[in-house]
């Protein structure tokens, strides 16, 4: 087995159609398995409502304070430290309710496509 250091390259960082900045730290087609971004919400940003088809999906909030919004229902207020897991084919969005960026990892199992990625109206 090979072991590599992927090291953050800023360069890559993009604002995505969801409504935050987005970098993909993992995302390898050799390793299917699961893939994990680096995202970046501003304050008083809220996602884009969606879902991932056929994908799991953990945020784990490394910085700021938010809401996290599950099936259209407020579960609650997340904060440095803490893991919310989204299930597969359930609409999530996030809302930054702070005065500082909301920083997080985004986990997926199956790694991320953005052929998963579904808006929900």
């Amino acid at each position: 087995m090979s072991l590599s250091i992927f090291k953050e390259d800023s360069e890559k960082t993009y604002f995505s159609g969801e409504g935050c900045y987005i970098n993909e730290r993992f995302n390898e087609a050799h390793v299917p398995g699961g893939s994990l971004a680096k995202a970046i919400l501003k304050p008083a940003m809220i996602t884009e409502n969606h879902l991932l088809t056929d994908t799991d999906e953990w945020y784990y909030i490394l910085e700021g304070i938010g809401e996290m919004y599950l099936n259209g229902q407020c579960i609650g207020e997340v904060k440095s430290g803490e893991i919310v897991y989204i299930p597969q084919n359930t609409p999530q969005y996030i809302i930054n309710t702070g005065t500082d960026d909301l920083v997080f990892l985004c986990f997926c199992v199956p790694a991320f496509d953005m052929a998963v990625y579904k808006k929900v109206e």
